[in-house]
């Protein structure tokens, strides 16, 4: 009964939100993998700006040393962002890294949305996921989370539509040993749409594999 309540409960949601305008991009941070592609990208630009520069040494001087055309200054600024990127996805590898140290690899990959979800319903912000005893207590329940969301972030599921790789994603976890939920909240008003959807998805089928466009 909980559950085809908690169906009910999104649809009326999505029916109320519902207008003829396209639904609004995704907005999700670049992953782990996205970032070490650009810096493969930048670095081959800034490799070929340095091959050309070289090659128009004797030309005036300006070809090098104009900020806005100078080929050599374009070069520096393409690997300063290549560097960027790299520095982005070591970031990312290393909060997975802290996030999920002694978890087992079913643990992180796994999230406990799709493990231990009965149901959930809608809010003005987000969702609020019901989940099985199991799942807690709220502060473990907590840390798996956090972890999955860091591990999604790396790019190694690329074809998911987890809810919790959505940009401004906050969580607060609350439970004992009758109950354990979790409030799901986005900063942005514009993606509260794509959480429920999402959300409903796990809740209803218990995995989170794209259902409509690679993002």
């Amino acid at each position: 009964m909980l559950g085809r309540t908690v169906v009910t409960v999104f649809a009326l949601a999505a029916c109320g939100s519902s207008t003829n305008a396209p639904p609004p991009r995704v907005a999700r941070d670049m992953r782990a993998n996205e970032h070490q592609d650009a810096a493969r990208l930048h670095a081959a630009r800034a490799a070929e700006l340095a091959r050309v520069s070289d090659a128009l040494r004797e030309q005036p001087k300006k070809w090098k040393d104009d900020p806005k055309t100078g080929l050599w200054f374009r070069s520096l600024d393409e690997e300063q962002q290549a560097d960027a990127h790299l520095e982005a996805a070591a970031r990312l590898q290393a909060d997975y890294q802290e996030r999920c140290a002694g978890l087992s690899r079913d643990e992180i990959t796994i999230s406990p949305l799709q493990q231990f979800s009965t149901g959930g319903m809608a809010k003005p912000d987000g969702v609020i996921v019901f989940l099985a005893p199991a799942a807690g207590p709220a502060d473990r329940l907590l840390r798996a989370l956090r972890c999955h969301q860091a591990w999604m972030r790396l790019g190694e599921a690329q074809r998911d539509e987890c809810p919790l790789e959505l940009a401004g994603i906050d969580l607060v976890t609350y439970g004992d040993r009758t109950g354990i939920s979790v409030e799901i909240a986005i900063q942005d008003p514009a993606q509260v749409g794509e959480l429920q959807r999402r959300a409903q998805h796990v809740i209803e089928t218990g995995h989170h594999s794209l259902t409509r466009g690679d993002r």
